[in-house]
């Protein structure tokens, strides 16, 4: 027998008997007190028309409801935390053409929501902003960067391209983890980037403008599909794919477990990957969050040693095929 469905409890809109406000404080000219955080979540609100008499309010819980439509939120000058994830929104267009919106907003949370477009950013205080577990899945051509902006996720979308990822000098930290991205072209102008999180996506190699990104210190390639290339036999070794990432010279934390190239189906005798992902970068502190051990960092300057020997002795060996080809 098949378990009834879990009926889904009706919408309700947003009166103050459902709010929980805190925070009573003075209010900013002085006059008076007000609250200034309201929380009101997992209640089915939709709509939210309500809120816009709480005008003093600065920190906003709207999260697991049913809101659709943003638009009341828009006469709220105050506001610092806005958290309006896990809801029904389906685009922001309840703010467009609004002057001076939400001119002090640090913190947004549009996660898990239903936004098919990245959309642009007008507030210009704004620090964190989160568009994780959407359907974006366009070019972000509506998207024209943030001066001020520290963090963006954009983890568990759609999106193909990075194209517009762009023009944010503060950031500092960018999550684009399980989308279906094979490459970081498009990404440009953050000079501050330091976390990188490309996991869960379909790279099977790491070309790119890497020389961009001279502060980037944690980088995350886990659930990839990146192999090392294999030449034929006294050919040479083809360059290993993360050979790229010595252009990061400060790099010191490296995920990159769930890779063909960390387990291949036939590894060669001794194969060690983490000495491998060390020679590619010396200066790794640590590796799919376990530190670099100097026992390792032993074992990857003996191998890069027998490395160097073995190119050397093919290209003698490829030296003395020539001479003796010549003198036939």
């Amino acid at each position: 027998m098949t378990a009834p469905a879990e009926e889904i409890p009706p919408e309700q809109e947003l009166a103050e008997p459902l709010m929980d406000l805190t925070n009573l404080a003075r209010t900013v000219d002085g006059t008076g007190f007000a609250y200034l955080s309201l929380a009101c979540v997992s209640k089915r609100i939709n709509p939210i028309k309500g809120i816009e008499a709480w005008v003093h309010l600065q920190n906003i819980d709207l999260s697991q409801n049913a809101i659709k439509d943003v638009a009341p939120l828009k006469t709220l000058q105050f506001v610092l935390s806005l958290n309006l994830s896990s809801n029904e929104i389906v685009n922001l267009k309840g703010w467009d053409g609004v002057e001076g919106l939400h001119p002090q907003l640090r913190h947004l949370d549009l996660s898990n929501n239903q936004l098919t477009t990245l959309p642009g950013l007008p507030f210009p205080a704004l620090r964190t902003v989160s568009f994780a577990s959407n359907q974006i899945a366009t070019k972000a051509e509506d998207f024209t960067g943030h001066a001020m902006l520290t963090s963006l996720n954009l983890s568990d979308n759609l999106m193909t391209a990075l194209t517009g990822i762009s023009t944010m000098p503060a950031l500092t930290s960018l999550d684009v983890s399980g989308n279906q991205l094979e490459s970081i072209e498009g990404l440009a102008e953050l000079e501050s980037l330091q976390e990188l999180n490309l996991s869960r996506n379909k790279f099977a190699l790491i070309q790119g403008a890497w020389e961009t990104f001279s502060a980037l210190r944690s980088l995350n390639l886990t659930g990839n599909a990146i192999e090392a290339p294999k030449a034929p036999a006294g050919e040479k070794p083809l360059e290993h794919p993360l050979n790229v990432l010595r252009q990061l010279p400060k790099l010191r934390s490296l995920q990159v477990a769930g890779n063909p190239f960390v387990a291949p189906e036939e590894p060669p005798e001794g194969f060690n990957a983490r000495a491998e992902v060390l020679v590619c970068h010396w200066r790794l502190e640590d590796i799919d969050g376990q530190p670099v051990t100097p026992e390792e960092l032993e074992v990857a300057r003996l191998l890069n040693i027998r490395m160097l020997e073995e190119e050397r002795a093919r290209l003698k060996a490829e030296a003395e095929a020539a001479a003796a080809a010549e003198a036939e």
